[in-house]
């Protein structure tokens, strides 16, 4: 059966008869029992969402911002945790990609999500749901999908491989490796990390060609050998283990 249309959200007791007459009551009195009880929700609200591409591979952290996420309450008014699932379906085809799976770190106001591996190039609608019947899609105005993915990137070199601490002259580096392509015209999430993801010092990146990425070298403060890695998204660094060296030059003797 199909349940029947509601003006406003709300939780209703669903009872069975087979006369049509004498309908199963609720197993307590004044309170809704979970096993009987229907709820009517009102659709969730997404007000952002990011980011909005990533490379092929998957498991990009997607972060979501809105209104109505937790939508179930008990009789007194606290939020029951009810999973809220999501998942990715081919634009094209309608297929769903990967398997649906549950929200993390679930609020009112926002959640995340690792989406699943896809081919490059595939356009995908994000979608989510408390049933897994009935998913409501997320597509920004104006939009046809959700998320984009790319093929992932990787770096195979730096020139120069190393330089003077503080970078007095800001010289720049560039940074050679396949696949580097932007998911958007202007490259706006394009950036360069120098050193661990916690601690590291991101700058800004800029594509020059289909194999080149250029950015000016941090001015860090101490000789030290730090790890570089790009992101096309400001998300998904690579992880190639590529290194630049930062040396302190002083004079002994004249």
């Amino acid at each position: 059966m199909k349940s029947p249309n509601a003006t406003v959200p709300d939780s209703v007791v669903v009872s069975v008869a087979l006369n049509g007459q004498q309908f199963v009551s609720d197993k307590t009195l004044h309170y809704r029992d979970m096993e009987n009880t229907f709820t009517y929700y009102q659709e969730m609200y997404v007000r952002d969402y990011t980011p909005k591409a990533g490379p092929s591979h998957g498991h990009t952290k997607m972060i979501v911002d809105g209104m109505g996420f937790m939508p179930f309450k008990n009789e007194t008014g606290d939020s029951i945790g009810e999973p809220l699932w999501v998942r990715f379906i081919d634009k094209d085809s309608g297929e769903q990609i990967g398997q649906p799976s549950e929200a993390q770190d679930l609020a009112s106001e926002s959640f995340t999500w690792h989406n699943p591996p896809a081919r490059p190039d595939t356009e995908a609608i994000l979608q989510i749901s408390y049933n897994k019947v009935e998913w409501q899609s997320i597509i920004p105005f104006g939009a046809s999908y959700s998320y984009l993915y790319y093929e992932s990137p990787y770096i195979t070199g730096i020139d120069p491989k190393f330089g003077p601490v503080k970078n007095p002259l800001n010289e720049k580096v560039d940074i050679t490796g396949k696949n580097f392509k932007c998911p958007d015209p202007e490259c706006k999430d394009l950036y360069v990390r120098f050193g661990d993801p916690e601690h590291g010092i991101k700058v800004k990146g800029e594509k020059v060609d289909a194999n080149t990425i250029r950015c000016v070298i941090p001015k860090y403060t101490k000789p030290d050998v730090l790890q570089v890695e790009a992101t096309f998204n400001d998300q998904d660094y690579t992880n190639d283990n590529k290194t630049y060296g930062f040396f302190d030059p002083f004079v002994l003797d004249v």
